[in-house]
């Protein structure tokens, strides 16, 4: 704010003095949008104290007070229009939650946005063995089962990628995925995803790192489980009356 000298006058100069505190307070807010409106009252409290000392009368000293507020005012109106657009439905939370939640919202919301969500009926397949899917798939409520062969080898819940591994990769699937119960998700058709990614870098690495801190939540209740399949090998051989060897948690690329 550009500097204004005090006058005298005891009512102009509390308007200079509010205004002057109220820019040192901009600079010590963390939200944008709060440093916007304090600078904008601000500039108007130094118009204001400029007209009391100017009898009504604006100086060209005092125009450039209402060019910083123009440009705020422009400013705040695109923030408060952007947080808007950031605003999650119910179901959309949930997943930021359980799946993006280090990650910018945003960024995410755009994501979520480019998707489709979808009910799935217990027993549909998700993904098929052998085959390239055509959707990634992320889990918004409900489980599925991962098959390989005619063995149930992994269950994967809320908040958990289908065909992750296949997306990266652009290979087929290793294993069979299979709603347990009723499955609601959201989707993204493989093809336009991986074009709209190519254009947006922002995205993209939102994506590979929600795809990423999934994996490694897997990988770790994977390696849980084979530590417990493990414990349970161990009592068996020894004679300890287990109920005999467990089969260990295979990773199934999907």
């Amino acid at each position: 704010m550009p500097m204004i000298a005090p006058s005298g006058d005891i009512a102009t100069d509390t308007l200079l003095h509010g205004a002057y505190f109220l820019t040192a307070l901009a600079f010590l807010v963390r939200d944008v949008l709060w440093l916007r409106l304090l600078a904008i009252s601000a500039n108007a409290l130094a118009i204001t104290a400029g007209l009391h000392a100017g009898m009504g009368m604006l100086d060209e000293t005092q125009y450039w007070f209402v060019l910083l507020i123009a440009i705020n005012v422009v400013h705040a109106g695109l923030l408060v229009y952007e947080r808007r657009l950031m605003r999650l439905t119910p179901e959309e939370q949930c997943l930021y939650a359980s799946t993006f939640a280090a990650l910018d919202r945003t960024v995410v919301k755009k994501l979520l946005r480019a998707g489709q969500w979808c009910s799935i009926k217990d027993g549909d397949i998700l993904a098929s063995e052998g085959k390239r899917p055509e959707r990634l798939i992320l889990i918004s409520e409900g489980h599925a089962d991962v098959v390989l062969g005619q063995r149930q080898i992994a269950e994967l819940g809320t908040g958990r990628f289908i065909c992750e591994i296949s997306f990266i990769t652009q290979q087929p699937a290793n294993a069979t995925v299979r709603a347990r119960g009723p499955l609601r998700c959201l989707s993204w058709e493989r093809v336009a995803l991986e074009r709209r990614l190519a254009r947006d870098p922002e995205l993209c690495a939102v994506m590979n790192a929600a795809i990423g801190s999934n994996l490694a939540t897997k990988i770790s209740t994977q390696n849980a489980g084979a530590a417990a399949s493990a414990a349970v090998d161990t009592e068996w051989a020894n004679g300890g009356g287990g109920p005999g060897p467990a089969a260990s948690p295979v990773a199934a690329e999907i």
